[in-house]
């Protein structure tokens, strides 16, 4: 089952533009995704993105993964570890043929 969202342009704002620096993130396979493990994770790469990078301070972090799809909102629980996970993040729906 393929779930599509359609969203008027009204319901958009640009977030990040062509030229912009953003923190790509990786989910490594079997990794603990909690909050708790996660947060800490988060602001230590800004941290050194900051301290390394300081020409890209102030970026934005995007990660694309079936873990972010708003569609298991439907089908997990609201206390599981998915579901933590993606209150962490603003979730934008992409297009997916739901094979991934």
């Amino acid at each position: 089952m393929v779930i599509t969202y359609i969203y008027s342009k009204s319901q958009w704002e640009v977030l990040i533009r062509p030229g912009d620096n953003f923190i790509s993130m990786h989910i490594p396979e079997g990794k603990d995704i909690a909050p708790e493990t996660v947060i800490p994770q988060l602001l230590r790469a800004k941290k050194v993105i900051r301290e390394r990078f300081p020409e890209h301070n102030g970026c934005e972090i995007f990660g694309s993964s079936w873990l972010l799809n708003p569609g298991l909102q439907e089908i997990i629980k609201p206390e599981s570890k998915i579901a933590r996970f993606m209150s962490l993040f603003t979730v934008h729906p992409i297009l997916d043929d739901g094979e991934s």
